[in-house]
Order: structure tokens, then C-alpha cells, then sequence
């Protein structure tokens, strides 16, 4: 199955191949956690324009069954503006040749632990993903990238979209059909889209 990239918000994935892209955000230097309520379930955020644009009912040939394997599912952990902020100023200062820190450059785990989210929120998310059935594969050394595989079924219950078949141009991709739907992870003032 190829990946189709599919943008979250406040927390993102590839499902199938499809990106969801979470926003996971954080403060100065190591980040504080975010995640500190249990997760609920019973009420979702619908992570809006995560639908791919080919993803319209003239291609698309319907759902793929539950049992569909869905390999390599990528989390996107976003940065907050804030580190974002701190990281342009980090990449313009690398490359000043009159910077202390010219061609400083951060080894991964490194700029995890600087720009990456709080080590407790992945564990979180990854707790989270483990409870619908999801294996974890790997998260990078810059906490940025949870890769995790399950099935559509473990999709569609967990994001609450099904993944379709679709064909354009005689090209066959399978994508989610809707805008995922999440846990509130984060203050609903933080949850906003980038």
C-alpha cells in the first residue's frame, strides 16, 4: 500500500501510508508535558482539511476491509510556536559565520531534547496508540516521528475515518474517506490548527 501524507493538527499519523500530523507543543529548552489528564475517549476534535483533495466520491471505489494492513503509520509530533521560534533563531545562528555557535550542529537526540515534545506526552501517545491495538515500530531520536502499524479496522476505530480505495488517472491510493477525530490531548486553547 503507498503512503498518502494526511495533515492532523494537534497530533499526526500516516495511515496506510496516510500522514496524520498531531501538534504536540512545548516550552523553552526541554518541554513541559502537556498531556496530563487521562485521554477521553468520549469526546472527540475533528482535526479539519486532513482530507486528501483526490480523495472525492467520483474516485472512489469504497472502503478496504477491516483487515487491510496498515504498515508503517507515521505520527507526526509538531513543534509549538514558541519552539519554532527558538529553533529559527538556533538554524540562523548556525549558519552566521560571526555566531558562537556556527556550525554547531545538534545530534538528534539532542534536538529531541530541545525542540522535541516532553518525553512523557510520546509515552502517552504511545500508550494511547497501544490501547487500540497499535504496535509501536519506533519513535526517532528527535521525538518527532512515531512509526506504528495496525489494520484500517484499528484505524477506523481509533481516528473514527475509514480508508477507501480510490482511483484517479489510473492511479490507486487509499486514503481516509473524512477528517480523523481525536481525544482532546491538549488545552483546547492549544488545539487549534498551525
Amino acid at each position: 500500500m503507498k503512503s498518502t501524507l494526511l495533515k492532523l493538527p494537534s497530533l499526526a499519523s500516516v495511515l496506510t501510508g496516510t500522514a496524520l500530523a498531531f501538534a504536540l507543543s512545548a516550552g523553552a529548552q526541554q518541554a513541559a508535558p502537556l498531556i496530563t489528564q487521562r485521554i477521553d475517549d468520549t469526546q472527540l476534535t475533528i482535526l479539519k482539511a486532513n482530507t486528501p483533495s483526490l480523495a472525492r466520491a467520483e474516485y472512489d471505489k469504497g472502503a478496504v476491509s477491516d483487515s487491510t494492513p496498515a504498515n508503517r503509520i507515521l505520527l507526526v509530533l509538531t513543534r509549538s510556536k514558541a519552539q519554532e521560534q527558538r529553533l529559527n533563531t538556533l538554524m540562523d545562528s548556525l549558519h552566521d559565520k560571526n555566531s558562537a555557535s556556527y556550525h554547531k550542529w545538534l545530534k538528534p537526540n539532542e534536538f529531541g531534547e530541545d525542540f522535541g515534545p516532553a518525553l512523557s506526552d510520546v509515552e502517552t501517545v504511545k500508550a494511547w496508540l497501544q490501547s487500540k491495538g497499535f504496535i509501536i515500530n519506533k519513535v526517532n531520536a528527535g521525538r518527532t516521528l512515531i512509526d506504528f502499524s495496525g489494520s484500517a479496522g484499528q484505524l477506523r476505530s481509533a481516528f473514527h475515518t475509514e480508508l477507501h480505495t480510490y482511483v484517479h488517472n489510473g492511479v490507486t491510493f487509499h486514503a481516509n474517506s473524512s477528517d480523523p477525530r481525536i481525544p482532546p490531548w491538549l488545552p483546547s486553547s492549544r488545539a487549534s490548527l498551525p
